[in-house]
């Protein structure tokens, strides 16, 4: 049974182009974090990851956008998302799409080529509840669909004539069940098909995955008891200042994950308070140590704001 490491309580994320104008400065400061902090990447451009690896001494692990891809989806219309009227659903592509998988294996070759990572964190690996964007509807979901006997076409039939007054998650849960199950499948299907290409590419390279914290995972397609089995990390995302007054928050999040079995961690992320009250950081720090968190990263946005994190000393 693979044996996941333990990552250090903190870390950061970052999107690699704010550094471009100051590059200089960020690298200095990034070298005065310890050098097991993972150092979460959002880019496409697999010259940042050497840069930054020449340049820094942390442990890199690229944000990888699965589902959702603006840049470039005008060239990969293939693999888009059909909705319920036949039309693409820019920019998502379909989980069910066995492009995708061929696409993402692609890509996931050429970041491990790029530099030496610890791991791979994915992003957008979802199918939003958003109307009238509520599902995809291409050929290959209806041919699994119909393996399990669900009828694609009179749901969307139905759907479409719903839509002129509204479609509400109540009225789709109530009518459509099994459909809502079919695509929940899909994305832990898809977690569990990218798990398997990582392991052959190198083993030793963790897969994370990250979650908007919900109590209707479903609307996101997303079961996070499966997602906890076909993967190494779940990084819950929320928005609400968890190491402040919203320590509640951390509770249930943690209740969630206190049904998971296997091996896993769970780690939050969070924007780097507008507020940097340094008492308050480092006792929401205890909090997230005695509910059993495995890491925390914190989303810098400017230089400043690393430099704060630093000076506080929170990641040393």
């Amino acid at each position: 049974m693979r044996v996941i490491p333990r990552f250090p309580l903190i870390n950061l994320s970052i999107d690699a182009e704010l550094y471009r104008k100051n590059s200089s400065e960020w690298f200095n400061s990034l070298n005065n974090l310890p050098e097991d902090t993972l150092l979460f990447i959002i880019s496409k451009n697999y010259a940042h990851f050497t840069d930054l690896h020449s340049k820094t001494h942390l442990q890199l692990v690229p944000v990888y956008s699965a589902l959702r891809d603006g840049s470039n989806f005008s060239r990969n219309t293939d693999l888009a998302q059909i909705n319920q009227s036949g039309n693409l659903i820019s920019p998502y592509y379909c989980p069910n799409n066995p492009k995708v998988v061929s696409l993402i294996k692609n890509d996931f070759e050429s970041l491990h080529e790029a530099s030496p990572i610890a791991g791979i964190l994915l992003d957008s690996l979802e199918i939003p509840f958003q109307p009238p964007i509520i599902g995809c509807f291409c050929a290959y979901c209806s041919t699994l669909a119909e393996e399990k006997g669900i009828n694609l076409s009179q749901i969307s039939h139905e759907i479409t004539r719903k839509m002129k007054n509204g479609v509400n998650w109540n009225w789709v849960t109530k009518n459509y069940p099994e459909w809502l199950q079919f695509r929940v499948d899909s994305i832990s299907n898809l977690a569990g098909k990218l798990m398997i290409t990582i392991r052959k590419l190198e083993p030793n390279i963790f897969l994370g995955m990250t979650v908007p914290f919900s109590y209707t995972p479903e609307m996101f397609g997303h079961d996070y008891f499966f997602l906890s089995l076909y993967l190494d990390l779940l990084n819950f995302s929320v928005n609400e200042n968890i190491l402040g007054s919203k320590k509640k928050l951390l509770k249930q999040i943690r209740a969630v994950a206190k049904k998971f079995i296997g091996e896993y961690r769970i780690f939050l992320q969070m924007k780097v308070p507008h507020e940097l009250n340094v008492s308050e950081i480092k006792m929401g720090i205890n909090t997230l140590k005695k509910n059993s968190f495995d890491g925390l990263i914190f989303h810098v946005s400017t230089l400043n704001e690393l430099k704060k994190i630093i000076k506080i000393g929170v990641l040393g």
